[in-house]
């Protein structure tokens, strides 16, 4: 996940990289631009690869009651009345509920990275392809390496994403147990 901060720094030295005046966008605004935006996009995966890695940290710091009581368990705890337990167990549903909003936020600001990393991927394959038409064969080849670290950084992006849906489902597993075993109100 890191790779993708060095990506950028190694995109900064390219930035000196011999231009011609001549080829559509094979030429040093276009190159810049295309750089300044492969590194917002760099450093948004990092922020939320850095953001994973706290929701992972909250995962294995909680210890979660459907791993450690079996529904019967769970379900004697709610029928005790304890006020302590109870407390408790509620607390865990609201904590794992809130957890479970905040991955469905970080989900829906993720997503829309993979499309814009495609776009990049198309928009370093374009400007490869005009390097190559002029002649600069070094350039060409670093759009082409560009377009490749965007292919790699699509299946980063789908890989975290996964990662979140399996923090999420043990969040939505825990919510799921603890509402299951609690003793329905007797009806009239």
């Amino acid at each position: 996940m890191i790779w993708h901060y060095l990506t950028t720094i190694a995109a900064a030295m390219l930035i000196t990289l011999p231009f011609q005046v001549n080829g559509s966008q094979c030429n040093e605004k276009s190159w810049n631009a295309s750089l300044k935006v492969q590194q917002e996009l760099d450093e948004a995966y990092n922020l939320h690869a850095s953001r994973f890695n706290q929701f992972l940290k909250l995962h294995q710091d909680q210890p979660f009651l459907f791993q450690e009581f079996s529904a019967d368990e769970i379900h004697s705890l709610w029928s005790t009345n304890n006020a302590s337990y109870l407390e408790h167990m509620n607390a865990q549903i609201k904590a794992s509920t809130t957890i479970i909003d905040l991955i469905d936020n970080e989900r829906s600001a993720i997503e829309p990275l993979s499309e814009e990393a495609s776009h990049q991927q198309d928009k370093w394959l374009t400007i490869s392809r005009h390097c190559q038409t002029n002649g600069k064969m070094i350039n060409m080849i670093s759009g082409l390496d560009y377009a490749q670290l965007n292919q790699a950084l699509i299946r980063d992006i789908s890989i975290l994403l996964r990662k979140l849906d399996t923090l999420q489902s043990r969040y939505l597993k825990e919510v799921e147990a603890l509402e299951s075993s609690r003793p329905k109100p007797l009806e009239d």
